[in-house]
C-alpha cells in the first residue's frame, strides 16, 4: 500500500523540481552562448513542460497524439 506524501516531502519535491527547471534554463543559456540553438530550444521546452506540470497544467507528454500535435493545438487555441 502506498502512503500519502507528507507536506514536508511534497515541499522538498517541489523545491527539487524547481531547481531542475533552473538548471535546464541555465543549460539552455549555455547552449546559446556556444551557438547550439537546437539544444537551447530543447532545454527550454523541457523546462517549460516541467513548469507546466508543476502548476498542474496539461503538457505535451499528457497528449496521446504526441508533442507536435499538442503544440499545434496550443497554437490554434492562442
Amino acid at each position: 500500500m502506498i502512503r500519502p506524501r507528507s507536506t514536508r516531502d511534497r515541499e522538498r519535491l517541489e523545491y527539487e523540481a524547481g531547481r531542475a527547471v533552473s538548471m535546464l534554463r541555465l543549460e539552455g543559456i549555455a547552449c546559446l552562448v556556444r551557438g547550439e540553438q537546437e539544444k537551447a530550444r530543447a532545454r527550454n521546452r523541457m523546462a517549460d513542460d516541467l513548469t507546466r506540470a508543476l502548476n498542474g497544467k496539461e503538457t505535451g507528454f499528457d497528449f496521446a497524439g504526441g508533442r507536435a500535435e499538442w503544440l499545434k493545438q496550443q497554437e490554434k487555441a492562442s
